[in-house]
């Protein structure tokens, strides 16, 4: 990890040093000095989910407006913090340099590091926090209004139990998306839907094999299950791919219909058109906002009916989206 870790920094430093230098450069290309940094989730590229999202539209980005870019998927949140750590303490004087924590995982690392406004001229956007203290550009998605939408969705396949499975356990913004969907199916009918956690902190978003084995033992008791596990969801998809006909439940992050035909309809963040969003306004010399909260309402997180489900599911979104932003709205400023 140590290597990986000083060899990142150094390919910093080199561009760095290739940037500042590169008049030539920035004469045919006014973003040539630009560079995004991004630390995404530790372990987090390849979830199928948030982070391969988030990866597409800093990408997309990339290809219209030809700027430096560098990102790692660290191993722990050690890694994460030498990484961080060396670039605040690097002299970046002169460059105009946007350093992205994807998630937030790194919310405790950024408070605790940027306390005090140490390093006043650096630029961090934070994934993910509701933290206004923190002396850098945040934002989170609310997830409550679209979960709640979710919630009302599973109740004509399930009258009786749903269960909602966590990642982890002191994450905010799952425990509000959890409390979203738990509200949403009791108050369309359902009876009662139940919160498992795979773990305490981040790890628990990078097992699927857990996940499996939880459903596998829970499957008998609930006829839905509301993924909010991360990259360990696909441990979920992967047993309803085995054992279909038991259970039907969402996808999550994107829309995830194509992994098993149980999925009703997904919770879908468009992480790649925001992130594409404060890109521009960074590149174009934009002020960027600050402490922003993107909800239902923004039209950054939707739900996606799954196909076969559209004549049973479209007629219910229609008449409960109103409602779920309502709720939403109520939550966020309770």
């Amino acid at each position: 990890m140590v290597v990986r870790c000083v060899y990142m920094l150094v390919v910093v430093s080199l561009l760095l040093v290739s940037c500042s230098d590169g008049e030539d450069a920035l004469r045919d290309n006014p973003y040539a000095s630009k560079q995004a940094i991004v630390l995404f989730s530790p372990g987090g590229i390849g979830d199928m989910g948030y982070n391969d999202q988030i990866l597409r539209g800093i990408q997309q980005v990339k290809e219209e407006k030809d700027f430096m870019l560098l990102f790692s998927s660290p191993s722990s949140l050690e890694e994460a913090r030498r990484i961080f750590g060396d670039w605040l303490d690097m002299d970046t004087e002169g460059i105009d340099c946007l350093f992205i924590l994807g998630g937030n995982e790194y919310e405790g690392m950024a408070r605790e590091l940027l306390k005090g406004g140490k390093y006043p001229n650096k630029k961090v956007l934070l994934f993910e926090t509701l933290d206004s203290k923190i002396p850098a550009y945040t934002f989170s998605i609310s997830m409550y209004g679209a979960c709640y939408l979710a919630g009302g969705l599973a109740f004509p396949f399930t009258s009786d139990k749903a269960a909602v499975l966590c990642g982890n356990s002191n994450d905010a913004t799952v425990r509000r998306a959890a409390e979203g969907f738990v509200k949403g199916y009791a108050d369309h009918g359902g009876r009662s839907a139940d919160i498992y956690c795979l773990a305490d902190d981040w790890t628990g978003y990078t097992m699927p094999d857990s996940a499996y084995r939880m459903v596998a033992r829970l499957a008998g008791e609930y006829g839905y299950f509301f993924p909010l596990a991360g990259g360990s969801n696909l441990g979920m998809f992967r047993y309803a791919r085995e054992y279909p006909g038991g259970f039907y439940m969402a996808g999550m992050d994107v829309d995830q219909s194509g992994y098993s035909s149980r999925i009703t309809c997904s919770v879908v963040k468009n992480i790649d058109r925001l992130i594409g969003h404060y890109l521009d306004l960074w590149l174009e010399g934009e002020p960027i906002p600050r402490n922003e909260v993107y909800g239902l309402e923004s039209g950054y997180i939707d739900i996606v009916v799954s196909p076969g489900y559209e004549e049973t599911l479209l007629p219910i979104v229609f008449s409960l989206k109103d409602r779920a932003v309502e709720e939403e709205n109520r939550f966020l400023n309770q």
